[in-house]
């Protein structure tokens, strides 16, 4: 499965945003990994008015988690001939076990015994509504402001999210905004709004709105540009070394 996640906002600092955005997908890349869902490397993406994270290879559901509960003391929990007693009898049936489902294992210098249970994996659509903020708000930012009641702090005023699961709107809420299928284009020459049916629409969709998220694609079309243009100096040749850094 492939996620999507995009916070819309108003101009971000030119010079912040891209850690801005590394360390959303760091973030989403820990949170994701914590909750047992396994994936590829996140890819992030970033323009002056969004911060984008795409992860592909995700599964349908979280991985299933083994737990060892532990009950009563052996000595407590079993008789002089190894039998159950009403303490290990009473600690299986409370986990809706049986008492011959009880292991013995020794922690430290003494025994106790343990019941195995296996705890099924949520789907991951049900697990990213509650991962999601967290990744945002545990966000590194140099000035946080707040511009609603909904008690949500940012760099700058978040005004849409996109979250997309393949081919499905997972309705993420952060602060007093619901999570939708829609993102916006160039302010100026592409200023619609702009559906993304799935994941892997996301770049084309908004190249069609004027809009280069990927820094890669951006950084290759200003230094062709550049070239184009004769910006290494007369005639042309070679772009000016500090144009690989541009984000």
């Amino acid at each position: 499965m492939k996620l999507l996640f995009e916070l819309g906002t108003e101009e971000l600092p030119a010079l912040e945003a891209p850690a801005l955005a590394r360390a959303l997908g760091e973030r989403v890349d820990l949170l994701l990994s914590e909750a047992r869902l396994p994936h590829r490397q996140p890819r992030v993406f970033w323009t002056p008015r969004r911060l984008a994270v795409l992860v592909e290879g995700l599964p349908e559901s979280q991985e299933d988690q083994v737990q060892e509960l532990r009950g009563p003391a052996a000595r407590v929990g079993l008789d002089g001939e190894g039998n159950p007693t009403q303490a290990a009898i009473g600690f299986a049936r409370r986990h809706g076990a049986s008492p011959e489902e009880l292991v013995r294992k020794k922690v430290g210098e003494r025994e106790y015994l343990f019941l195995v249970v296996r705890v099924p994996g949520r789907p991951t659509r049900e697990v990213l509504p509650r991962l999601l903020p967290q990744a945002v708000r545990g966000l590194p930012c140099s000035k946080s402001m707040r511009w609603d009641d909904s008690g949500l702090t940012f760099l700058r005023p978040i005004r849409w999210l996109v979250c997309m699961l393949d081919d499905k709107v997972v309705p993420v809420r952060l602060g007093s905004l619901t999570a939708g299928g829609t993102t916006r284009g160039h302010r100026f020459f592409g200023p619609q709004e702009v559906m993304i049916p799935c994941p892997d629409e996301y770049l084309s969709r908004l190249r069609e709105a004027k809009v280069l998220v990927d820094p890669e694609e951006r950084r290759a079309r200003i230094l062709a540009e550049v070239r184009r243009g004769g910006g290494g100096g007369p005639g042309g040749g070679p772009p000016p070394p500090h144009f690989k850094f541009l984000p």
